[in-house]
C-alpha cells in the first residue's frame, strides 16, 4: 500500500510545472456594476463595451467561481492556492458561463474531447463580449478555463508518463513543445484568455498531444503543423453541451456568483 500513500500524499501537495497561481484579490463592486450595467444596455443595440469594463466583468465571473469553489475545498481541508482542481472542471465552468448564459450573452459551453481527438473530458467555454474602441465596436471572444491547473501538476507531466495508453498530460506539451508558457500563465493566472488563433490552436493541441502513446512521439510536432484554427473555432459553436447540473443547481450557483445589480434585471 505504500504507493497508494504516497500518490494519497502526491495529491494533497501538489507541485507544478509552471510556477503559476491563480490570482485571487477584492473588486471593487461599483465598478463591476458600472461596466455591467453598461453592457446590458448595449448588448441587444450594436453598441460596446470598453475593454476595461470587459476586464471588470471577465475578473468578476473568475473571482467569483473561485471564492466558490474555494469554499468548498477547504471544507476537504484544501484550498483554492494549491489544489490541483482535478474533476472540478464541469462545476466551474457553469459557474463562471452561466449568469452569461442567463444575461442572454453570447457563450459556449464546450468539452475538450468535443472539439477535437482527444481522450481528455474537460469542461470549458468561451464568451463574446461586443468592444468598442475608436468609436468602432468589434466582436471579441474570451477563453474561460477557471481549472486549467490540473494539467500541469508534476505529478501527471513526467515523460515517465507514457505507458502505451496515454502519455504526459496537456500542460506538459503545452510548456515543452508548443512554446505556449505564456498562454498558460495567463490563463492559470486570470481563468480566461482572449481567443486567437495561437491561443486556440496551442491550447486544443496540447489535449489531442496528451493522448499519443509513446509509440506516437513523432507526430507531436504533426499535430501543431496540421492544425486548423477555423475547424477548431466552428467546432466550438457546432459541437456544444448543457450545463451538467440540474436547474435547481445552477440557480443556487447564480445567487453566489451574480454580479451586484440588485437581482438579474433581465
Amino acid at each position: 500500500m505504500g504507493w497508494v500513500n504516497g500518490l494519497l500524499n502526491s495529491l494533497k501537495n501538489m507541485s507544478y510545472i509552471i510556477d503559476s497561481k491563480p490570482e485571487i484579490f477584492e473588486m471593487d463592486e461599483d465598478a463591476v456594476r458600472s461596466a455591467w450595467e453598461h453592457l446590458l444596455e448595449v448588448k441587444d443595440t450594436g453598441g460596446g463595451i470598453t475593454e476595461e469594463e470587459a476586464r471588470l466583468i471577465l475578473d468578476w465571473a473568475v473571482q467569483k467561481t473561485r471564492v466558490v469553489l474555494d469554499d468548498m475545498l477547504r471544507q476537504q481541508g484544501s484550498s483554492i492556492e494549491k489544489d490541483s482542481l482535478l474533476n472540478y472542471c464541469g462545476f466551474a465552468q457553469m459557474c463562471s458561463l452561466a449568469f452569461f448564459q442567463r444575461a442572454g450573452l453570447k457563450i459556449t459551453i464546450n468539452q475538450v474531447n468535443d472539439i477535437c481527438l482527444s481522450g481528455s473530458r474537460h469542461a470549458f467555454g468561451t464568451l463574446t463580449l461586443p468592444i468598442e474602441k475608436d468609436g468602432v465596436v468589434k466582436e471579441k471572444k474570451y477563453l474561460l478555463d477557471v481549472t486549467y491547473r490540473q494539467f500541469f501538476s508534476t505529478l501527471y507531466c513526467r515523460k515517465k508518463m507514457y505507458d502505451g495508453i496515454g502519455g504526459p498530460w496537456a500542460g506538459y506539451y503545452m510548456i515543452n513543445h508548443y512554446d505556449g508558457k505564456d498562454i498558460a500563465d495567463k490563463i492559470l493566472k486570470k481563468g480566461y484568455i482572449e481567443i486567437s488563433p495561437d491561443v486556440l490552436v496551442k491550447y486544443l493541441c496540447s489535449f489531442i498531444a496528451s493522448s499519443l502513446t509513446k509509440y506516437d512521439e513523432d507526430k507531436i510536432d504533426e499535430i501543431l503543423e496540421y492544425a486548423n484554427y477555423n475547424e477548431f473555432a466552428r467546432a466550438l459553436e457546432e459541437r456544444q453541451m448543457d450545463f451538467d447540473y440540474e436547474p435547481w443547481r445552477i440557480e443556487e450557483v447564480l445567487k453566489m456568483v451574480s454580479p451586484p445589480l440588485g437581482g438579474y434585471r433581465m
